[in-house]
């Protein structure tokens, strides 16, 4: 099993991604370079990182790690730029730089579509009897846990937080549940387009299969790459933040 390319589904190497992303991305960074250019530049002056754009003001946002363990910052995270303190305009572009990867239906099948399928092969794999295991529990990231979403077409378009989980349950009447729990103290329930929250399993199947890929190899067929593949199965998934 290739854990890297179930688990870490950003770091696969896919040309055709990158190709979508990039088209999709450019207009998007010039309208942020231009919104956000004073405030850049700004910060380029009082951080001393140079240069300061859409393309690395993510690496600020790992600041947020530190708040979240009551780590004193500098003074100029609450300056405000535009109405807004500068930590609150960091946390809004890492939201919208992160979700730029994958909220399109074509790059949420390139990041989150082998993953789906190892969930979707599992319960099959249950039904038909071919394992006895009722659980499976993986960790991983949350931009695995973002790509998947975006694949479920059920993202909330928000950060994903520390310990972030996403259920699948299949139940003894051929039905199909999801939850998600972020921030909140329970899991609360998500519906993907087309079906109720609590959804027939031959729906389910039906309405994941054009964003499902079925294997490692037309995972790399889709990507313009080649290499050999195994198969794994997953029934949930937890992700610490990174």
């Amino acid at each position: 099993m290739n854990w890297l390319k179930l688990l870490r589904p950003t770091k696969v190497d896919c040309p055709a991604y990158d190709l979508a992303n990039e088209q999709e991305e450019s207009p998007i960074a010039a309208q942020i370079n231009s919104e956000y250019g004073q405030m850049f530049k700004w910060l380029q002056n009082t951080t001393g990182m140079e240069p300061i754009d859409f393309w690395n003001i993510n690496d600020l946002y790992d600041i947020q790690r530190e708040l979240d363990h009551n780590m004193p910052q500098p003074s100029w995270l609450n300056q405000v730029f535009n109405g807004t303190t500068i930590m609150d305009h960091i946390r809004e572009l890492k939201r919208i730089t992160r979700n730029q990867e994958f909220n399109s239906p074509t790059k949420a099948k390139f990041r989150g579509g082998y993953l789906v399928n190892e969930f979707l092969k599992n319960m099959e794999d249950f039904k038909a009897n071919k394992t006895q295991k009722n659980v499976m529990m993986y960790s991983s990231h949350d931009g695995t846990l973002s790509a998947l979403l975006y694949a479920l077409n059920v993202s909330n378009d928000q950060l994903v937080p520390y310990t972030a989980t996403v259920l699948f349950e299949l139940y003894d009447d051929d039905t199909v549940q999801l939850f998600y729990k972020n921030t909140t103290s329970t899991a609360y329930p998500l519906a993907i387009p087309g079906c109720l929250q609590i959804c027939p399993y031959s729906n389910f199947l039906a309405l994941l299969e054009n964003v499902r890929v079925r294997s490692l190899d037309a995972l790399y067929s889709l990507c313009g790459t080649y290499n050999s593949s195994t198969s794994s199965k997953a029934v949930a998934t937890t992700t610490p933040h990174s």
